[in-house]
């Protein structure tokens, strides 16, 4: 992340819409403390697992026990969906997983593996290995899409050895050690005051809020929220009625973070537009925002972002979302 490149060890990095915890991963390898604010379910058991020390060896161990020792009472999902998506044994473990992880999520260690689970509970998808039959790695279509398009292509679920795919990931993810700080994720609404109680002293703000006209996250994530137990799991918190409202909104986080900030503390906004919503200036919006929030913050200069065009996909469902277009970077220094 260039936007750190002078971070010093002893800065405190925050951010208000953090999702999969990017930016504190980021912070993580520079060393510096970090905390960040999410509403997504999914996106904080992963963002969390981000922040948890564990080792390959120890997130192996855990597995093999909670397999052994699970509760297995909870009944099986039924019907030709999940028949084609898992094998009878993937099936009995996942849900043996599932049993666990919809309950209780408390050590570093559990935090790993059920972010490890998480990722490997679609697939396989190219050179990512995957539990289920073959499907996007970053989102699950609807049941139906999946169904018709594993029943047409003759496509079973794979017969593997769930700890097997687990040691690979963890072997491939948490080789290397990562900085030891404090760092935490609080699941919680970061247009509210509750969630900033704890936080104070920080240095640099670096987030990416809901992009304008991109306001549901649970559809495409529909089976790692029922992995994590959650019926209904939370949309985006934004209020994406009207540009006017969104503004206010975005508004209110703005000015609670500058609350928890030190004077001079600097802002990075990662921003843009959604192909096929007319009339919204992103910069525009963002800077109204900013102006609303009454807090302190100045912009210092905006710069375009510019990104490698994506591969075609290789399978052959819609993605959730439009490639975002028009992004930038607002960089801005909190003045009181």
């Amino acid at each position: 992340m260039t936007c750190l490149r002078d971070a010093v060890p002893g800065e405190y990095l925050f951010d208000p819409f953090c999702g999969c915890g990017t930016s504190l991963l980021a912070a993580r390898l520079k060393g510096l403390s970090c905390a960040g604010i999410e509403t997504n379910p999914v996106a904080v058991a992963i963002a969390r697992a981000k922040a948890a020390p564990a080792t390959p060896e120890a997130v192996m161990v855990r597995a093999a026990e909670l397999l052994a020792t699970a509760d297995t009472r909870e009944r099986l999902p039924e019907g030709p969906f999940w028949q084609h998506c898992f094998s009878p044994e993937v099936l009995h473990a996942v849900c043996r997983f599932r049993t666990h992880f919809s309950k209780r999520i408390t050590t570093g260690t559990d935090r790993v593996l059920c972010a490890l689970l998480l990722g490997v509970l679609h697939g396989p998808n190219d050179s990512i290995p995957g539990l289920s039959n073959k499907m996007p790695a970053s989102y699950a279509p609807s049941q139906e899409a999946l169904l018709a398009y594993w029943t047409t292509n003759r496509l079973s679920p794979p017969e593997i050895n769930v700890l097997e795919v687990l040691e690979k990931r963890a072997n491939y993810l948490l080789s290397t050690p990562l900085n030891k700080v404090n760092s935490r994720v609080i699941h919680g609404d970061s247009r509210k005051q509750a969630p900033y109680r704890s936080l104070s002293g920080v240095d640099r703000v670096i987030t990416s809020p809901p992009y304008f006209g991109l306001n549901s996250f649970l559809h495409d994530q529909w089976l790692r929220n029922w992995f994590l137990g959650n019926s209904k799991g939370t949309e985006c918190l934004l209020d994406q009625t009207d540009t006017e409202t969104y503004a206010r909104d975005l508004a209110r986080v703005w000015r609670q973070c500058a609350s928890v900030c030190r004077p001079g503390a600097t802002l990075v906004i990662r921003f843009g537009g959604v192909p096929g919503v007319q009339g919204v200036v992103p910069r525009t919006l963002l800077e109204d925002s900013l102006a609303l929030a009454d807090s302190g913050w100045k912009t210092l200069r905006c710069k375009p972002v510019f990104r490698k065009t994506n591969a075609p996909p290789a399978l052959p469902f819609r993605p959730p979302a439009a490639r975002p277009a028009n992004e930038f970077e607002l960089y801005g220094r909190l003045e009181t």
